[in-house]
C-alpha cells in the first residue's frame, strides 16, 4: 500500500507538470508513448494517470503502432472492471473516448 501511495504522487506530479508545454514534448517521442501504454494500462490504478497522459499529445504526434497494444490494454480493463472500480471512473472513460477518436478517426 505504501508503494501505490509513493507511485500515485509520482504520477500526480507528472500529471501536474502536463500544464507546462514544455513538459508535453516528452510525450511526443514513441518510445514514451509506448511506456505509458504498457505501463499504466495494465494496472487499474494507473489506468487513469496513463489516460491523462497519452490526451496530452498532440494528435499529430500521436504514434498510431500503440494503436493495437493500447485497445487490447483497455478491453482488458473493461472486462475486470478496473475501469469502473478506480479513481474517477467517468473521467478516465471521457479521457479514453478522446485518445480512442484521434486513433480512430
Amino acid at each position: 500500500m505504501l508503494c501505490w501511495k509513493k507511485e500515485k504522487k509520482k504520477l500526480e506530479l507528472i500529471i501536474l507538470c502536463l500544464q507546462e508545454d514544455e513538459c508535453k514534448l516528452i510525450l511526443e517521442e514513441r518510445k514514451n508513448q509506448r511506456t505509458i501504454v504498457n505501463n499504466y494500462f495494465l494496472q487499474g490504478e494507473k489506468l487513469h494517470y496513463g489516460a491523462e497522459m497519452l490526451s496530452n499529445i498532440k494528435k499529430t504526434s500521436l504514434d498510431l503502432s500503440i494503436a493495437f497494444d493500447l485497445l487490447l490494454n483497455i478491453n482488458t480493463a473493461l472486462k475486470n472492471k478496473s475501469i469502473v472500480n478506480r479513481y474517477s471512473p467517468l473521467l478516465t472513460c471521457l479521457l479514453l473516448w478522446e485518445i480512442l477518436s484521434v486513433i480512430i478517426l
